[in-house]
């Protein structure tokens, strides 16, 4: 059995491939019969860049798409995931000092007294990392780590968002495992629990009432330090432990009640 392909198969698979290379030799002829001692060589030189670079980017792009379908193992966290901010935390903490891209908005809506909030008074400014794509060595491995930009757009529109973990973000390293990006999670997980060991997170509804989100952090105060009658004390912690009973949420679903107290 044998095929045979046609002039005009052949010519469309081929014909990018020989644009592109065509352009590049007619830019090297221009280059190579240019006199660079004269003013109007060098804007003609400067002239044929841009469409050098186009070329270049589309070499890379295609490459690229290659390279992470075939070479690439990768794993995708959805925006407002706590998984998503424990790899944006480590990400954050672990730049190089001398990071110079920054999105700056004023921070509004976080002060506890919010009579302070309504006065026409100068709010501090938030600045957080702007980034889209990151790469990370860690371990033995290479890692590539990507952010979707237009979710960033749209988490900006959130007063409360405090620009760590809104966005879609996917992790992806060399290989066709993806045991080691499992374990770069696992590391971003635990050192965020460290993190946060220490503190109360406080979490409220988002703006459309659909998901919980951090709002607030908050230092642990240890009940020895709360002043007030003893008695009331361990009726408090009985209460909350009664509460947190996997058996109260139950009895709770069963009679239809919002799992909420007070």
């Amino acid at each position: 059995m044998s095929f045979h392909l046609g002039p005009s198969t052949g010519q469309h698979l081929l014909d990018p491939w020989s644009h592109g290379i065509g352009i590049m030799s007619d830019v090297c002829s221009r280059w190579s019969e240019l006199d660079i001692t004269q003013i109007g060589s060098l804007i003609a030189i400067a002239g044929t860049v841009p469409t050098a670079w186009r070329f270049l980017q589309r070499i890379w792009s295609e490459a690229y798409g290659y390279i992470r379908r075939f070479f690439l193992a990768s794993v995708t966290i959805p925006g407002g995931d706590p998984l998503n901010r424990s790899v944006v935390k480590w990400i954050m903490d672990h730049r190089g000092r001398h990071y110079r891209s920054f999105t700056g908005r004023t921070d509004v809506g976080r002060s506890n007294d919010r009579a302070a909030a309504l006065k026409k008074t100068r709010h501090s400014i938030q600045y957080s990392p702007h980034w889209n794509t990151r790469w990370i060595w860690y371990g033995r491995g290479l890692f590539l780590i990507t952010r979707r930009i237009d979710d960033f757009s749209a988490s900006l529109s959130d007063p409360s968002y405090d620009g760590i973990g809104g966005e879609e973000i996917t992790v992806s390293s060399f290989g066709w495992s993806a045991e080691p990006i499992k374990t770069f999670i696992e590391t971003c997980r635990e050192y965020s629990d460290r993190q946060t060991q220490f503190f109360v997170i406080i979490y409220a509804r988002d703006r459309y009432g659909l998901a919980w989100k951090p709002k607030a952090r908050k230092p642990i105060r240890h009940l020895d330090t709360v002043h007030f009658d003893n008695e009331i004390k361990q009726d408090l912690l009985t209460d909350i432990r009664n509460y947190l009973d996997p058996k109260t949420q139950k009895r709770y679903q069963s009679r239809s009640m919002p799992y909420r107290r007070g």
